[in-house]
């Protein structure tokens, strides 16, 4: 008869006595620490209260929150004064860059239709924008002087040339124009203090 030698782990040494067992743990403490110990590898580990957060909760958590942070001021950017001033200019510098993209895309002439009577704008025969309250338009036209009242036109040609005169926006405290070049058609946003 054949007797096969088992080899134990360290672990199994430890919970259950033998030659390198710790004196804490004789006969009557191995039930005790039984569970108190798990085996990694060849070394027993002592296994951790479930006390606090670690380190990788507490980052996904802040990443959260500042996730929600920036994503809500991007949404009330638009509520505060200035934001929505900013937000004016560039989307009627944006408005005039597509009527003229349309103009040379299309192969015909695009109109940008300025109504200050009723404060809104569009490309003709597209959506109409409205200009928010508080925020003052003109218009410096070239030939005709200031223009506050009325219907004013941007005309894109479809050869990229463009006619018209300087857009004035104002809120009280800041200025911008926003101005053609006649040759070449392209748009300039000029802010002024």
């Amino acid at each position: 008869m054949v007797i096969k030698s088992i080899r134990k782990s360290p672990l199994t040494t430890l919970l259950h006595g033998g030659e390198n067992a710790s004196p804490a743990l004789e006969k009557g403490n191995r039930g005790r620490f039984a569970g108190e110990y798990f085996h990694h590898g060849r070394v027993a580990l002592k296994k951790r209260g479930k006390k606090g957060f670690t380190l990788l909760e507490l980052l996904v958590v802040l990443f959260l929150i500042t996730l929600m942070l920036g994503l809500s001021s991007v949404f009330f950017a638009n509520t505060l004064p200035s934001g929505r001033f900013r937000a004016t200019a560039r989307e009627m510098a944006a408005m005039l860059k597509h009527a003229r993209a349309l103009a040379e895309i299309q192969g015909k002439d695009q109109t940008l239709l300025i109504n200050l009577d009723d404060r809104n704008y569009g490309i003709k025969g597209l959506r109409t924008v409205a200009i928010p309250e508080g925020i003052k338009i003109k218009i410096e036209d070239p030939m005709r002087g200031e223009i506050e009242e009325g219907k004013y036109a941007f005309t894109f040609h479809s050869y990229g040339s463009a006619e018209g005169g300087t857009i004035v926006l104002s809120d009280g405290k800041r200025t911008v124009d926003i101005s053609l070049d006649p040759i070449v058609g392209s748009i300039i946003l000029k802010a002024k203090t």
